[in-house]
């Protein structure tokens, strides 16, 4: 018929219905189609007391087709099977009419063109699952959409927006995907067909308007949901995600920041993205992260024991919102760690990094708004990629902490950074690189091995009692303020430069390849070696100091030379049979600006070279079989008497205020006097 008709009354169809032309208006009463409803004109829905049921068995379905214009905007439909906009049918509902999926038939809707918008959409089956087929366009709801216990919906890689609330249950399930069909890849339509799920794709795509709580089972897995509203993960939920994503951009709001994310999220790839506001993992939180990223645009909080310990992937800090912290204590770690602000955020508690931190913008702040500091413990490697400006190390320490032998328990510095205090409390062998122009203006604690690439390492007070410090080919420039000396620095190029040796001499392991080493003491201490040197190469200066360099005083003197300068350039070189002593010099030069003096009968070099140079008057001497290979005089300026008498009288009142029991023996026949 061409124009309309309206029910006066409630109607059965036995069989099929059709609206071959023209309008069919309910008009408050139910319409009843046994088998399939065939739209091709016009259906109008405009009275809550509006009901269709359609369909007894699978496959009986409400099907609008090509030309079709319906209006659904109040009442209620009862389809058997499924609802099927075909290409080119036109649906206009609102959210004042609700399609109730009941029963136990195969059942779903199918969107094959854009134009289609339905109401609300209510799935309380008693049995099988309800299925979408939207790959031409989505599947729009203006309303709700409620799944209730024990249904499923399997999406198949479809898309759908819901402006509605979306409502599920504790034993509910949602699928995006069609990662559980297999390599199949099948899809069921409308047309009691199996076609492949189309585009290509396994992944669905789902978008929500408002506010969500998922209470139940959503495997997003390779699909996609996009959450214009706040969220919530009550403790019975499950949020599975593979290659997928899961984000929720609701802006900033202050009385509902707080996302409380209490249920489970397994995330083994892609992507789950709080935008704008705060992550909270309550106490039934379970988190089995093993890859992907964890994205927090404001604050993180995970203070309850053991609920944020994930194995793999990254939590990113991201976002312009300002007051963020982030607080993750009593068990809890990140894996890798990520800060890529538009603003300040700081820390509310130490935090552990297992794996690597990249800081890209910020800054991190390590002290909180209430100038509590706090540390950071690192077990991976530390990348800074803008400069020291985006971390702020306040008065804290970073230990880096990892665990494991060489290579794989290598941690690097890198970049251009900043640090109060850095600890090297690795374990297992590994090393710490650091590779970048790096700044440590408090302590650094150099235990384990520590390596430097350069270009240039600063640092206050280098506490290196026990561990190696080494600088490699890379030449890099190493300046210290403050030296404790008794580890291993070992110098294959460069230059290490300290401006004070805070030991009482010079303690622990030196080697020298090439480059330089350079040492001041200041005039209360002494410049004693009782150390092991090995110079192959380069130059190692000693300056300052209180009176002569007496070897092997405080502890072992043992010398290996083949190449390169050893100078003492502020002060004399004595070394006395009384202190223990091992030599074992094939080439380089040894230098001074004022007395050699050796009576220890292991002093015998088989090659290199004593110079003595400089503008004072010296005295050398070498006598009780210690000796000399080559000897280089290369003085000027001196012009006051020099004796032997006073030169022991000096050495003997040295040894005495180092408390020396009894005075030097010196030959004077074994003197030589310039």
């Amino acid at each position: 018929k061409a124009t309309i008709v309206y029910l006066g009354s409630g109607v059965t169809v036995n069989n099929d219905a059709t609206i071959q032309n023209g309008e069919l208006i309910l008009n408050g009463y139910q319409l009843t189609v046994n088998n399939i409803f065939h739209v091709y004109g016009t259906l109008t829905m405009n009275n809550a007391a509006d009901v269709l049921d359609v369909g007894t068995n699978s496959y009986d379905n409400l099907t609008f087709y090509n030309g079709s214009t319906s209006s659904l905007t109040a009442g209620s439909i009862y389809p058997a099977s499924w609802v099927w906009s075909q290409a080119g049918a036109t649906v206009n509902s609102t959210n004042g009419n609700t399609i109730y999926f009941t029963g136990s038939n195969t059942s779903g809707i199918e969107v094959d063109g854009p134009g289609s918008i339905f109401g609300n959409v209510d799935i309380n089956k008693t049995g099988g699952t309800m299925f979408l087929f939207c790959y031409a366009s989505p599947a729009e709801l203006a309303g709700f959409f409620n799944i209730h216990a024990g249904n499923a919906i399997q999406m198949q890689g479809s898309s759908m927006i819901v402006h509605g609330v979306v409502t599920d249950n504790s034993t509910s399930t949602i699928h995006l995907d069609t990662s559980d069909k297999g390599e199949i890849n099948q899809a069921v339509n409308a047309g009691n067909e199996l076609t492949p799920a189309k585009n290509g794709a396994k992944g669905g795509s789902l978008i929500i308007d408002p506010d969500l709580t998922i209470n139940g089972l959503w495997n997003v897995l390779s699909g996609s949901v996009l959450l214009h509203g706040g969220l919530s993960i009550a403790s019975s939920g499950i949020l599975n995600i593979t290659t997928g994503s899961f984000i929720a951009d609701k802006p900033y709001y202050t009385a509902d920041a707080w996302q409380n994310l209490y249920g489970t999220i397994n995330l083994s790839s892609g992507l789950f993205e709080i935008t704008h506001n705060s992550m909270r993992f309550g106490s039934t939180s379970v988190n089995n992260i093993t890859g992907g990223t964890v994205r927090c645009g404001f604050t993180f909080y995970a203070t309850d024991a053991n609920i944020y310990k994930p194995a793999g992937g990254v939590t990113e800090f991201t976002g312009n919102d300002p007051n963020c912290y982030i607080r993750c204590e009593n068990g809890n770690w990140f894996n890798n760690f990520t800060v890529a602000k538009g603003t300040m955020i700081e820390l509310n508690s130490d935090i552990t990094v297992k794996g690597h931190v990249n800081i890209v913008s910020g800054p991190l702040n390590t002290m909180s708004i209430s100038a509590v500091q706090y540390n950071m413990y690192v077990g991976g490697n530390w990348n800074n990629t803008s400069g020291e400006a985006v971390f702020n190390e306040g008065s804290g320490t970073v230990f880096f902490n990892g665990v494991g032998p060489v290579p794989t328990g290598n941690q690097y510095i890198t970049g251009n950074e900043t640090f109060y205090n850095l600890e090297n409390a690795k374990s297992g062998g590994g090393n710490l690189f650091f590779d970048g122009a790096i700044t440590i203006s408090n302590n650094f604690l150099a235990n384990d091995e520590n390596i430097v690439n350069g270009p240039t390492l600063t640092i206050n007070n280098l506490l290196l009692s026990t561990g190696i410090l080494g600088m490699t080919t890379g030449a890099p420039d190493v300046t210290v303020t403050n030296f404790t000396m008794g580890g291993y620095l070992s110098v294959t190029d460069g230059n290490f430069t300290c401006y004070d040796v805070t030991n009482n001499g010079i303690f622990g392991t030196i080697d020298l390849y090439n480059g330089s080493v350079t040492l001041y003491q200041d005039a209360l201490q002494y410049a004693d070696l009782n150390a092991t040197l090995n110079i192959q190469g380069g130059y190692m200066a000693v300056n300052g100091g209180n009176g002569g360099s007496l070897w092997g005083f405080g502890a072992p003197c043992n010398i290996t030379m083949s190449n390169g300068v050893l100078d003492f350039s502020n002060n004399g070189i004595y070394i006395d049979n009384t202190y223990p002593l091992t030599e074992n010099i094939t080439g380089g030069t040894i230098k001074t600006n004022l007395t050699f003096y050796s009576s220890h009968v292991n002093f015998t070099p088989s090659g290199g070279t004593l110079e003595m140079y400089g503008g004072s008057d010296a005295m050398l001497s070498s006598f009780n079989n210690s000796s000399l290979y080559n000897l280089l005089i290369n003085k000027s300026g001196g012009d006051k008497d020099f004796s032997f008498e006073s030169f022991a009288a000096a050495k003997k009142a040295e040894a005495v205020s180092k408390s020396i029991s009894g005075a030097e023996t010196l030959s004077s026949g074994n003197s030589y006097r310039h």
